[in-house]
């Protein structure tokens, strides 16, 4: 069954649950944006209470977390807002504290049960990026007008899978219509932005988008600040009908071919 399209939904709709997958100390409450009711994976917004710990332990499956608000050390080291950390199924994390609380974005990429201990990869096999300490780079994926910016916080050569921040400017205008090979998933950090085939993203905004499903024009009155995640490399296909559907896009584009990774060979670039 999958996930299934969930566009738009809106944080502040969206109740305040208790956050009890096996073996999280208790407490932690979560907002749940999406859910795959077969494989348990899941999109939610965690919050920590202030004085919460998790020790060392691992997780089962991938996972990722972005700092949204207040802050917490993993390990030795304090993280706040814009933090991004990513570990792969199995690898050992190390303990988590908040002595002021903290909410976050966390993806698991099935049931997010954790175990206390030692994983079976060391915790050099996790991800760890300060995005405030990126600089802000022109999308290399060829379509969009000038003013919109990326950091990719996370690529995989394997899959071309990618989760990136975007931005872009004041009165930013994008009169197309468009459709992705990709899952496409996304979460309003900051701004405006307002999509004709969706409505107005506002901060807590979220959607998570099945492949060949169109969706535009754009226009950001204040410009935005925007979680992306795709499973897969994404390309811009135009269309000149909103109402084309998921079948006629997915032939068109199966016979395109294999959609183009445009961020192939990419390295981190922490400056």
């Amino acid at each position: 069954m999958g996930r299934g399209h969930v566009e738009l939904v809106h944080l502040h709709e969206i109740p305040l649950e208790p956050f009890e997958p096996g073996g999280w100390p208790a407490a932690a409450q979560i907002k749940v944006l999406s859910k795959d009711p077969e494989s348990g994976a899941l999109t939610g917004v965690v919050d920590l209470p202030a004085g919460y710990r998790r020790p060392k332990g691992f997780h089962e499956c991938a996972t990722e977390v972005f700092i949204l608000e207040g802050g917490m050390a993993i390990g030795e080291v304090s993280h706040a807002f814009g933090f991004y950390g990513y570990s792969p199924a199995g690898a050992t994390q190390a303990p988590w504290a908040t002595s002021r609380g903290c909410r976050l974005l966390f993806l698991a990429r099935s049931q997010a049960g954790f175990t206390a201990g030692l994983g079976s990869t060391g915790p050099s096999e996790t991800l760890e990026v300060d995005s405030g300490a990126m600089p802000w780079r022109q999308s290399k994926v060829p379509g969009p007008p000038p003013g919109i910016l990326s950091k990719t916080l996370r690529h995989s050569d394997e899959s071309g899978e990618r989760v990136f921040l975007c931005t872009c400017v004041h009165r930013y205008s994008y009169p197309l219509i468009e459709y992705h090979d990709c899952v496409e998933e996304a979460f309003q950090i900051a701004g405006h932005m307002w999509i004709g085939t969706s409505g107005m993203m506002v901060p807590g905004s979220y959607f998570w988008r099945p492949p060949y499903v169109s969706h535009g024009p754009f226009y950001s009155p204040d410009g935005m600040l925007t979680l992306f995640t795709t499973d897969g490399p994404l390309v811009n296909h135009y269309v000149d009908d909103p109402r084309r559907t998921v079948g006629e896009n997915r032939a068109e584009a199966e016979a395109q071919g294999p959609p183009t990774d445009y961020f192939a060979g990419l390295t981190p670039e922490p400056e």
